[in-house]
């Protein structure tokens, strides 16, 4: 079954909520991580269903590689603004 609107909207609250509360020594037999996985689920579905992103190329690929490595994502680009 698809998750309708209000079904996935509902997911991302309660993931909001679900995050912060887990931690790295839980593991997958926790009920906590066990409704953060069926959260999750019911947010991948509606995603895939309404909002599908295609296959990344090659290029792509190595192209985010590239600017991660050299950390670009996340920082505001360079500019010489008021240098002469």
């Amino acid at each position: 079954m698809i998750p309708t609107e209000s079904d996935y909207k509902s997911a991302l609250i309660r993931l909001e909520e679900l995050l912060p509360l887990s931690t790295e020594e839980m593991n997958e037999t926790d009920p906590l991580i066990q409704e953060l996985i069926h959260v999750s689920n019911i947010i991948e579905a509606y995603e895939t269903e309404h909002h599908p992103i295609g296959e990344a190329s090659f290029f792509e690929v190595l192209k985010f590689r590239f600017l991660d490595k050299i950390g670009w994502y996340g920082k505001a680009p360079k500019t010489d603004h008021g240098h002469s």
